[in-house]
């Protein structure tokens, strides 16, 4: 039976008188439009000699930035700060003892602490209207772009959210929202990255809203980022709704997993398909060909961590679900062989049917058959390899899933790192430096030799045979120590 949804305005208003009402909201905003008449008069007196209009489009650019720190600074930081306090005083406990719905709940946590963040959007936003005028910009220009940045805002307080609902203290979303900001030239050039950190979406919001992008020739562009952030909005109030239910089980459990995993590969194949097709075969550089083929090369290889949390998630669920502790439903019953299985077969649909299709240039020669062949083979194996893990340092470890994602990681990544770092070192000394069996003895390192162009190195199958020999024994071992704990 699914439970009614409740709008939770009880809960929004104990959230704003927390943070000190009306009064208090006034002054704020009161405080905010000081500021910014003052910083406007400065900027003036000191480009006395600009144009009207250069001034202002000064200013706009300073309240741009200062809205994306506000709503993505502020308000992952005012989200944190509510439910830290509610940890506290032990509040959340008592709201589960309520009849209050678990979407309500979250709705109330996403909202309730950031009013005062949503009053000063509105005031920077009428204020940089008028700004706008003066600066000859075009108004719905204005407010499409800081209706894209609030879009993004809200989809990174729902990410929030369930860090700060786990039974422990609560962790701030902070750190890692600065982390998207810092290493944005990072993560822009992974499509399914910049969407779901929303880094696309803070980018073209400020360039909207400075007039370096026109909405009007960039209409389907804006659009398409907004639905997309309300549609991640909801997917993590989802996760969050369930982490606040069931604190004790994973959130991103099977197919809140797999839905995650499906986002990575679908605006990763889509951001790249976009690129491709703007023009980037119509060009004779190979250097931006090669870009495209490390852009797939990077999201098959990421695609592997993405798949974890579902494994991970149900290899817990289901030992709970065996050692007959309750569990959610029917989703954490799934055996997590089959969950691994899933995610594997996701994945290689990528690596079998849409990669080709969509590098099916002949300048860019894509894997051949052998390398493909070769890639299916070590992304099952890779999954084998994750299902194994988190078995056996779940009957091991109280911490199954930050041990078991740790070793994967290095197991993965680091003869890849090594044959890199001898490859480079080989290079200072001669004209001419390969890479050698240590990079085909993880997934990530098979991507890449088998998406390179030319024939696919003798030693790549090697490479794929070691994975294997490691996937048998792991999941023997796990086998025998699952057994034995049982």
């Amino acid at each position: 039976m699914r439970e009614r949804f409740q709008i939770p305005l009880p809960f929004w208003r104990v959230q704003f008188q927390l943070l000190g009402g009306w009064r208090r909201t006034g002054i704020v905003a009161a405080i905010c439009i000081a500021f910014i008449a003052l910083g406007s008069y400065g900027v003036r007196r000191l480009l006395w000699a600009e144009p009207l209009v250069s001034v202002a489009s000064y200013i706009l650019n300073g309240i741009a930035g200062v809205q994306i720190l506000v709503l993505v600074l502020g308000g992952c930081n005012a989200v944190y700060r509510a439910m830290s306090r509610d940890y506290t005083g032990k509040m959340i406990e008592s709201h589960r003892l309520t009849p209050m719905s678990n979407a309500g709940i979250v709705l109330g946590y996403l909202f309730g602490p950031n009013l005062q963040i949503l009053v000063l959007f509105v005031v920077n936003l009428i204020c940089g209207g008028v700004l706008t005028a003066l600066a000859k910009y075009p108004i719905p220009d204005w407010i499409l772009g800081n209706l894209l940045l609030l879009s993004g805002a809200v989809t990174l307080w729902a990410m929030s959210l369930p860090p700060g609902l786990r039974q422990k203290t609560p962790i701030s979303f902070v750190p890692f929202a600065v982390g998207f900001g810092v290493f944005s030239f990072i993560i822009a050039p992974l499509p399914a990255a910049g969407v779901l950190s929303c880094v696309y979406s803070m980018g073209a919001g400020f360039q909207v809203i400075t007039g370096k992008l026109a909405a009007s020739t960039s209409t389907g562009v804006v659009g398409a980022l907004i639905a997309i952030n309300l549609l991640l909005a909801a997917f993590w109030l989802d996760v969050a709704a369930v982490k606040y239910r069931r604190p004790d089980l994973p959130a991103l459990n099977t197919w809140r997993g797999l839905v995650l995993l499906l986002f990575w590969l679908g605006f990763g194949i889509a951001g790249i398909a976009v690129d491709v097709k703007g023009g980037g075969f119509r060009t004779s550089s190979w250097d931006l060909i090669a870009w495209h083929r490390n852009q797939w090369v990077a999201t098959l290889a990421f695609s592997l961590l993405l798949a974890l949390p579902a494994i991970a998630g149900a290899v817990v669920c289901r030992a709970r679900a065996c050692a007959d502790s309750p569990v959610r439903g029917p989703s954490d019953r799934v055996p997590a062989l089959t969950v691994a299985l899933i995610a594997a077969a996701l994945i290689c649909l990528a690596i079998g049917l849409i990669g080709p299709a969509l590098f099916k240039d002949e300048r860019f020669m894509a894997a051949t058959v052998t390398g493909k062949v070769l890639s299916l083979v070590a992304c099952v194996l890779a999954m084998l390899t994750a299902w194994a893990v988190y078995r056996l340092f779940n009957a091991i470890s109280k911490r199954p899933m930050t041990i078991g994602t740790l070793l994967l990681i290095a197991l993965w990544a680091v003869a890849p790192l090594v044959d890199c770092f001898r490859a480079d070192l080989a290079a200072t000394h001669y004209a001419q430096s390969e890479y050698s069996l240590l990079m085909a003895c993880s997934p990530a390192g098979v991507f890449y030799t088998a998406w390179q162009p030319g024939p696919v190195p003798s030693w790549l199958m090697s490479g794929v045979v070691i994975q294997g020999v490691i996937t048998a024994g792991l999941v023997v071992l796990s086998r025998i120590v699952t057994r034995r704990s049982a």
